[in-house]
């Protein structure tokens, strides 16, 4: 895991690390943070799924590779339980 930068938590300020991801995670990414800015929410798997014409499941695996990686944060006990961290 090659860290690239180190920024603070848009909505925490927690220092967290950043590592290197796909250019289809960070098109991933750009949607899920643009979605959240405009709504408020995260988009629901299926609404990612539908748009990159891929299960769910797939989206998942993707998200959790955000997760690993600093980009998108996990919260506990929530649907769409996941948020953007940094802007890219």
């Amino acid at each position: 895991r090659r860290i690239i930068m180190k920024l603070k938590c848009q909505y925490c300020s927690k220092s967290i690390e950043i590592t290197r991801i796909s250019e289809f995670q960070k098109d991933l990414y750009k949607d899920i943070n643009k979605f959240f800015n405009k709504f408020g929410y995260s988009p629901s798997l299926q609404e990612l799924g539908d748009k990159y014409e891929m299960t769910h499941t797939n989206i998942l695996y993707h998200i959790e590779a955000l997760i690993k990686a600093g980009y998108v944060e996990r919260v506990p006990h929530k649907k769409k339980g996941y948020l953007p961290r940094v802007e890219v």
